[in-house]
This record gives structure tokens, sequence and C-alpha cells, in this order.
């Protein structure tokens, strides 16, 4: 009830005009993979300021090789964007949080920001129809683990990924189509194929 209404306080961005498509369904898809950013995970190359850092970086390069396609006379048919889990570093192990510069809730609250206002939102003002999957991975630990009943809805990736959801879907954003898997894996069609999707950890 509290994110509903705050994401209904959300502006909607003006509409977006989407690119035209393929007829013949032979239109370019881009697969973005996304995983273990561990955003505030504190090593000697590596903390929140620099995890952020790589995300606009990262936004650069897939938007700069979009126009580089569209420039070569390229249509784009749709965009996969896939975050494959360990987007936080829990208190996984007693460790674990003692290697972080963020609390848990911290990290939930920088990810949310971050990875919607400054990763899918401006893929979003591309115009083209795109898929986010949203699965979780084992740093996004809650104690019970991956292979828990339902992973997907109990892990700590679960209220980080609906809140991005909901404020996509309060922007107006229509072609962008958020799926988080109620479990550990998610099987989308892509090119006319069956493809799984999961973190893949054998120490969960």
């Amino acid at each position: 009830e509290v994110l509903s209404t705050y994401s209904n306080k959300q502006s909607k961005v003006p509409n977006i005009k989407l690119k035209p498509t393929s007829s013949d369904g032979t239109g370019l898809v881009m697969e973005v993979l996304f995983n273990d950013w561990q955003v505030s995970k504190r090593m000697s190359y590596y903390n929140t300021e620099i995890a952020i850092a790589r995300v606009e970086e990262y936004l650069k390069q897939i938007l700069k090789g979009y126009k580089c396609k569209v420039d070569q006379g390229f249509v784009f048919d749709k965009i996969v964007v896939v975050f494959n889990g360990d987007i936080i570093e829990s208190n996984k192990h007693d460790d674990s949080i003692l290697a972080s510069d963020r609390s848990p809730a911290e990290q939930l609250a920088i990810a949310i920001e971050v990875l919607t206002e400054r990763f899918l939102q401006p893929i979003a003002e591309l115009g083209v129809e795109t898929d986010v999957i949203m699965i979780s991975g084992n740093h996004d630990w809650n104690g019970r683990g991956m292979m828990a009943y339902e992973a997907g809805k109990h892990q700590l990736s679960y209220p980080m990924y609906r809140s991005m959801q909901m404020l996509i879907e309060a922007k107006g954003y229509s072609h962008i189509n958020c799926i988080i898997p109620s479990g550990w894996y998610y099987v989308h069609n892509f090119l006319g194929k069956n493809v799984l999707y999961e973190h893949g950890v054998g120490v969960a």
C-alpha cells in the first residue's frame, strides 16, 4: 500500500513514440545482462561509488551499441534486460556485511533508485519494446536460501524488483514488461527458442 501511494505520486514522463519494428520478425533483439553488481561490496578496488559509476559506464556502452546498429540501418524488434541476481551484498554469511560499506536496507534503496532512474529509464526512452526479467541471486539473501519454496518472492531482491516495477509503471512506460519469477529461474522465449535464465549457484 505504501509503495502504491508513492508510485502514484510519480510524475509520468511524456509519451514515448515507439520505434517501428521489422515487418517479418527479422529485426534485432538486444540482450542486456546485469548480475553480481553487489552494490556496496567493499574491496580495495570496489565500493558503492565505483559500483554506481560502472552502471553509468555500462549504460553508455549499451546506448552506443544501439545507436551504432541503428546508424547501420538495422531495426530492433525488442530489448531483453536480465537482472540475474546478486544485485546487493546482504549478510549471507556472518562476515558478509562486514565487507560492505552500506547496510542491506541502504543497498536496496540505492539499487531501486540507480537501476530505475539511471539504467532502465534511458533504455525505456529508446522506444523499443522491452522485457525486463528480474531474478534473485544467492547474495540477495534473507536467511532461507535459493532452494526455498518461491525463493524469488522471499529473497531481499523481491521488494527491490517490485519497487522498480511499480516505478516503471507509474512513469507510464507501457512498452516495458517487468517479469519477477516466483522461483529462482525463468524460461523466456527468445528469438523463437526457450532460454533458461538463472543466477546459477551451488552454494545457496
